[in-house]
């Protein structure tokens, strides 16, 4: 009789075989072709195709700086319009409230500009046509230093060195004027234009923006949102206030000391100043020069009336202005004004400051809380489920006993 071979047990078919996993852990789903399914990615090409999109994303910035830097000075014209908007917005609609705070815009600025434009084109031009005698004066003071330290002949030697390079510079910038004046007219309105669509379609932005987030932390955002603005709008007005403060007092200075072309000065006072930690240096240079032309005691006391204004700035305008409104280190707001001077000049420096107190705030307010608060889910889910929690991993501190 022969003998009935051991049955063999079956191989474990596809559905009860260990499923297989990618090199990162990652698990396979089981295709009977040994292909993984459609749309089954894993987390390196996951990964591949985010780091891909964030290049083309900045690729994308770059080529679009001018239009986002357009964007963002749009957005802070925003924040200080809607401190006047939102007032209005409760007698009447919000398109007729905008109407109305941007008309009285427009009407504070071509009031001003017909109270302060012809005087200064009058002195504005008195100063071009004086230009090259207040050149030469300056040259032969300067040589006249310069041949004290390094000996006769040593300041006309360097001048003549640097004057050709001044003067292609000065023909260069003489010959663009116009073009500049024109771009930044159109800028300013465009600019003008696309911050009241902002305000207008706040509440829009705010919703698809919202969708990001899940259903509990919409609520939050959306009213931090409406904190960030208004702490924009402050701080915009706040600037706004602290760039009239020094324009008038450098202006009045000047006339009181009888330094000409105040009014030219003035406006580059106002100008400079909206530019972090620079701004007083690029406009007192020619302040101080123009003073020292008349006389060394007349230079020294504009010296002491900008050093005066410059301190009542720092130490009582700006700290009641704008002191508790952006909570930055002064590391963190250098190196922001180096960062945005880099990449985009003067724009870049006066956006810069604005843009890092948006982001400390959306960190410090959004981000951080949401994942400590997913940190602490995750570990009561573990606790629940029997799972070692994040904790499990560290040592007891040991006991000062």
């Amino acid at each position: 009789m022969s003998s009935i071979p051991p049955r063999r047990e079956a191989d474990p078919t596809p559905a009860e075989a260990e499923p297989a996993r990618t090199p990162d852990g990652d698990r396979v789903a089981f295709d009977p072709a040994g292909r993984p399914p459609p749309g089954d990615l894993s987390r390196t090409a996951r990964r591949f195709l985010v780091i891909a999109g964030l290049g083309l994303a900045i690729v994308l910035i770059w080529l679009l700086r001018d239009l986002i830097i357009v964007l963002l000075l749009a957005a802070l014209v925003a924040g200080g319009m809607y401190g006047v908007v939102r007032p209005l917005e409760r007698h009447v609609p919000r398109l007729a409230a905008i109407g109305l705070a941007y008309a009285g815009l427009i009407a504070v600025l071509v009031g001003l500009g017909l109270l302060i434009v012809p005087p200064l084109v009058d002195q504005a031009a008195e100063l071009f046509e004086q230009l090259p005698a207040l050149v030469d004066e300056l040259r032969q003071r300067a040589t006249g230093l310069v041949d004290r330290v390094g000996g006769s002949g040593t300041g006309d030697r360097l001048f003549d060195q640097l004057m050709p390079a001044v003067e292609d510079q000065a023909d260069e910038r003489v010959f663009t004027l116009p073009f500049t004046i024109l771009q930044v007219v159109t800028n300013a309105a465009v600019m003008l234009f696309l911050s009241a669509l902002l305000i207008l379609e706040r509440d829009a932005i705010r919703r698809w923006a919202a969708r990001f987030l899940v259903a509990r932390d919409r609520r939050p955002a959306l009213d931090l949102a409406e904190a960030a603005t208004t702490k924009l709008g402050a701080y915009v007005r706040g600037q706004l206030l602290v760039m009239v403060i020094t324009g008038v007092g450098t202006s009045i200075g000047m006339m009181l000391l009888g330094v000409p072309f105040a009014l030219p000065m003035g406006v580059l006072g106002f100008l400079a100043e909206a530019i972090p930690l620079a701004g007083p240096i690029i406009a007192g240079v020619p302040v101080l020069v123009l003073a020292f032309l008349e006389s060394p005691t007349t230079g020294l006391l504009m010296f002491v009336w900008l050093l005066v204004l410059q301190q009542l700035e720092g130490w009582l305008i700006y700290p009641v202005v704008q002191g508790k409104i952006l909570s930055l280190s002064p590391l963190v707001v250098v190196l922001a004004v180096l960062a945005g001077a880099t990449l985009y000049g003067v724009l870049g420096a006066v956006i810069a400051v604005p843009i890092v107190a948006i982001i400390d705030v959306v960190l410090r307010e959004v981000v951080f809380p949401i994942r400590q608060r997913a940190s602490r889910e995750d570990a009561r889910a573990a606790r629940e489920a029997g799972l070692p929690g994040p904790e499990a991993g560290r040592r007891p501190a040991r006991s000062e006993g």
